[in-house]
């Protein structure tokens, strides 16, 4: 599942019957990608290798939150594909932390949620795909686009990207999107920054000038490669797999598996690729990857100790169990 996850610490939340205390848990650094499973924090990873859950009303997803509210959604309903992202979705809570009340955000499975803490509002799609936006202030929601899929925050809370379903959109597929689109919030209008179907999974640079994203297209010979584009659609540059035809190529750099997450000096991304966590090093400008390497193996790879190391979810070979380690990015075990 591709959920934006960016959590504070040590705050107080009302899940279920009691409160839980929010603290960092010893084995999920920087607690990143958490879910609660019967009142124990666990990675995704933890909480779905346990058994095939569709709705288990014990189960709470942690989107986000910061010191007034905490937005979590509450199980998970619908088909959970083996190695495949859910294709249904969860009931989306908001809860303040401050009188320890929580309200249902919407009557809809969502399948997505980002917590603009700037201006205090919530973005979502439901299963259907489209676009909502829930003003905490005014407590009221409002349909603000149709059919888009995986939208990503710019970093001042004004603009937000995705890619564009075609009007015929069915689930699951994305074929005949019609292509990267950058929705101004604030005026509700959009801006097509690219123009074909495979560009996919678009997220921003961290100082908000460009947007990353993956597509297929004919100058890496048909892989699929990394782009970063200016958020004005000028200036599209291809970074990888440069006339390569397959990923077993020496230099071939994998496709991310969910979202990758950038480093807190936003010049590196880590990513998963099919239990495989890789690394990207920019330089400053973003124009060329310096460096691409293969760390370790596992899922839901976190930053930790200020962007100089990871902690990685390892899953066993029957998917059974799962344990959390830190690593060096070189890959080395580290305590």
């Amino acid at each position: 599942m591709k959920l934006k996850l960016i959590l504070s610490l040590s705050l107080l939340v009302l899940l279920g019957f009691g409160y839980i205390v929010l603290k960092k848990p010893e084995q999920v650094a920087e607690a990143d990608k958490l879910s609660i499973l019967n009142g124990e924090f666990q990675s995704l990873s933890q909480a779905f290798d346990k058994e095939t859950i569709t709705n288990d009303p014990n189960l709470r997803f942690i989107f986000d939150y910061d010191s007034n509210y905490a937005l979590v959604g509450k199980a998970w309903e619908g088909e959970i594909a083996e190695d495949s992202e859910g294709l249904g979705g969860t009931n989306l809570y908001l809860i303040n932390l401050n009188d320890k009340s929580e309200q249902k955000i919407s009557d809809d499975l969502v399948s997505l949620a980002i917590f603009d803490k700037k201006n205090y509002l919530v973005y979502f799609t439901d299963i259907s795909q489209d676009l909502w936006r829930f003003d905490i202030a005014k407590n009221s929601k409002e349909k603000i686009m149709d059919k888009v899929s995986e939208p990503d925050l710019s970093p001042d809370g004004t603009m937000l990207v995705y890619q564009k379903l075609n009007p015929k959109w069915v689930r699951p597929y994305t074929d005949n999107s019609l292509g990267l689109t950058i929705l101004d919030v604030k005026t509700g209008v959009e801006k097509r920054i690219t123009n074909q179907w495979e560009d996919w999974l678009p997220f921003w640079t961290l100082d908000g000038k460009k947007i990353m994203f993956f597509s297929l297209n004919d100058a890496a010979h048909g892989m699929s490669a990394h782009y970063i584009i200016d958020i004005d659609g000028q200036n599209k540059i291809l970074l990888t797999n440069f006339g390569l035809y397959d990923s077993t190529q020496a230099g071939a750099v994998p496709m991310p598996s969910e979202k990758p997450v950038w480093s807190p000096d936003g010049n590196m991304l880590v990513y998963e690729s099919d239990r495989e966590i890789w690394i990207n090093k920019f330089n400053p400008d973003k124009t060329k990857i310096i460096e691409s390497k293969f760390i370790t193996r596992g899922k839901e790879p976190t930053w930790i100790r200020n962007g100089t190391a990871l902690n990685i979810v390892l899953v066993s070979e029957n998917k059974k169990s799962t344990e959390s380690i830190n690593v060096d990015l070189n890959g080395k075990i580290i305590k």
